[in-house]
């Protein structure tokens, strides 16, 4: 087996989520086999974690909106996105946090502050207590949230599990007693499906 030079092993470092891996192979004159072996060995496994940045679908989940609203963003409202391919041949793309900090703090009436989970993006800006305090009080109360299909799902998972009212309701950013009158609908209605 032939081992690595210290030039090898950097042009690796560098060309991790920039280079398909087949190409990374091939300039290196090795498989594509040997050279994910020698990635894990480096301690790489995940070429996006690796860059710093997070994919469209972590931030849409991390913000508590569809995905189709962050991408919409990317490509209609400016916030910068870049492409980047995995190790295998897999493009995606990725959105550094400082940049979506940047970009929300001159866009705040595009997002609810309040929906997004504290430290869920780190490192958080100053701004954005006040936004969630703002968001609370002027976009939460004022519109009602109809409950999704996966919300009750992790809403029934949660209780078997143990959680507490408060502790659901913190999770899916709502109310304590929302989160008891949802479950007793539900609950009602396997009853009432069961009898």
């Amino acid at each position: 087996m032939k081992r690595y030079t210290p030039e090898e092993v950097n042009y690796l470092e560098q060309s991790v989520g920039k280079v398909k891996l087949d190409t990374m192979a091939k300039n290196l004159n090795r498989t594509t086999t040997a050279i994910l072996m020698k990635l894990k060995r480096m301690g790489i496994y995940n070429t996006t974690l690796e860059s710093g940045k997070i994919t469209i679908s972590e931030l849409s989940r991390a913000l508590n909106v569809d995905r189709s609203t962050v991408k919409r963003w990317t490509f209609k409202k400016g916030l910068k996105v870049t492409k980047q391919i995995t190790r295998l041949k897999k493009t995606v793309f990725l959105i550094s946090v400082s940049d979506f900090w940047e970009w929300a703090e001159g866009n705040k009436e595009l997002v609810n502050f309040f929906k997004v989970e504290r430290q869920a993006l780190l490192p958080e800006p100053k701004w954005l207590e006040e936004a969630r305090a703002h968001d609370f009080y002027n976009k939460s109360h004022k519109q009602f949230h109809k409950w999704t299909a996966k919300e009750d799902q992790r809403l029934l998972t949660m209780i078997k599990q143990g959680y507490t009212y408060k502790d659901i309701a913190d999770c899916l950013n709502r109310g304590e007693r929302a989160v008891e009158r949802r479950f007793s609908r539900i609950r009602s209605r396997m009853f009432v499906k069961a009898s």
